[in-house]
């Protein structure tokens, strides 16, 4: 009924995935037409977690995916066409609607809770490939929950060593002088003064020349 009452109302382009049936294969059909698909689920826990479900498989099609929260069939009869186009402008991007989901189960007025919910965002951001892409999304993050972008990149880049995904990052080395120089050698240190006393007095190469 959802499909019947878009294309009665114009959205054509629309296609039933039966709720939690979304798969790889479909993803990969849709690839064909479309590179960004709304999806547009019941706001219920069921259809949440279908849209949660969705994204990233639409996401490893190479599919942008937009969610728009809401029962069409139900919006489309109540308050019409034009202002079901309006919901569609204003789609949450479907990675940061993820992370508006997963903030629920987090008690963000705890250092402890925000933490672990940084952590996990800091996971799930290493699932983009693209470097290009991934640290557009830390740039989004970082403003959506207003912090330091330095500090979230550090936590993606100590997640991706933890995983085994890079090395670690060498520390830079020291100034020359900032810290103590290993001792060195004394039969090093004999030599370049008995040359310093050759050139000094060249008398003592005919001593020692036999060594």
């Amino acid at each position: 009924m959802d499909v019947i009452s878009l294309h009665q109302s114009g959205f054509t382009n629309a296609v039933a995935s039966l709720g939690t049936a979304l798969t790889a294969g479909h993803a990969a059909l849709i690839k064909r037409y479309v590179q960004e698909v709304y999806l547009t689920y019941d706001s219920d826990e069921a259809g949440t977690r279908a849209a949660l479900r969705a994204v990233p498989i639409l996401r490893e099609a190479g599919i942008s995916a937009k969610v728009v929260r809401m029962d069409p069939d139900e919006f489309i009869k109540n308050l019409g066409a034009e202002e079901y186009e309006k919901r569609i402008h204003a789609a949450r991007n479907g990675f940061m609607f993820s992370l508006e989901m997963l903030e629920k189960q987090y008690d963000m007025n705890s250092p402890e809770g925000k933490t672990d919910f940084f952590r996990e965002v800091s996971r799930r951001l290493l699932e983009f490939e693209d470097e290009l892409e991934r640290n557009n999304y830390i740039e989004a993050v970082a403003t959506a929950y207003r912090v330091s972008r330095e500090s979230l990149e550090k936590m993606v880049a100590k997640m991706a060593v933890n995983a085994g995904m890079a090395r670690p990052v060498a520390r830079p080395k020291r100034a020359e002088g900032s810290e103590k120089k290993q001792k060195e050698d004394g039969i090093l240190t004999s030599q370049k003064a008995l040359l310093t006393w050759m050139i000094d007095d060249d008398r003592l190469f005919d001593q020692i020349s036999q060594y």
